[in-house]
């Protein structure tokens, strides 16, 4: 596993934000600041103190910055298969919440554990990661609050989710639903911070990594995932995970950015 805790300043309009991505791993994000809101598995969901985020291993996902301000969060990252019991202690939904008494105590947890790792005291790291792992398992309430985007773009982001391997372009998005690609445009920008064709393109790469896992060669990857073109399909998995995806195949696959 591994973790982040962070205060920093951060601007809705520079292009230097994290973009939306995925990887093979589970993240739990804890905010500790307002304005947020978190895209995962094609939904937006404002992100309330008492609540963490979940995405899960190639889920993809982005934390979306409302306001330029500071914004204080924690990040965990944990790396581990599906049948491990780690996993087992992961929450299934993707927002789920806490009391205040347990909002408090995990918080506590997550500073020591910020503590214990920077001073190298594994033993006592393992111990703190442990009953945080507990406290998800056993202490998280379902979130029920709905989603925070209008109606007729969650019906966009729908669409696109459940067809993006047959989707070629904008413009088939735009047509489907009656609007020009400017419009679309404008409300990727406006409610995800991102074009609609960097978002189709991520959904495409996010399924070729799970064939490559599952064992498909890159070509039948990049066909099943809605690419035309093999050639091109290399060069933004490249830039994307900064491997090939013939590598990737292979095993040699970047944690960092996967």
């Amino acid at each position: 596993y591994a973790r982040v805790h962070a205060s920093k300043f951060k601007d809705p309009n520079n292009p230097d934000l994290d973009p939306l991505h995925m990887h093979g791993y589970t993240e739990i994000f804890f905010c500790l600041s307002s304005d947020v809101a978190f895209l995962v598995d094609g939904k937006l969901y404002p992100v309330n103190y008492s609540e963490a985020i979940i995405s899960h291993p190639n889920q993809v996902h982005v934390c979306v910055f409302k306001k330029p301000k500071n914004y204080e969060y924690f990040c965990l990252w944990i790396n581990s298969g599906d049948n491990s019991h780690v996993c087992s202690c992961i929450p299934k939904p993707n927002v789920v919440s806490f009391d205040s008494k347990t909002k408090e105590r995990l918080f506590s947890l997550l500073n020591r554990l910020d503590e214990l790792l920077k001073k190298d005291k594994e033993f006592e790291s393992s111990l703190t990661f442990l009953k945080i792992l507990e406290i998800l398992k056993n202490d998280y309430q379902s979130n029920l609050s709905t989603e925070i985007l209008p109606e007729f773009f969650q019906k966009i982001l729908n669409y696109i989710n459940e067809n993006f391997i047959e989707i070629k372009t904008v413009k088939e998005i735009a047509d489907k639903f009656f609007i020009s690609t400017a419009t679309l445009l404008r409300n990727f920008n406006k409610y995800l911070q991102i074009t609609p064709k960097k978002y189709l393109e991520q959904l495409k790469l996010s399924n070729a990594v799970e064939l490559l896992n599952k064992g498909e060669t890159v070509t039948e990857s990049c066909y099943n995932s809605g690419f035309s073109d093999v050639s091109h399909f290399i060069v933004l998995f490249k830039k994307k995970f900064n491997v090939s995806p013939f590598k990737y195949k292979s095993g040699i696959k970047n944690s960092t950015n996967l």
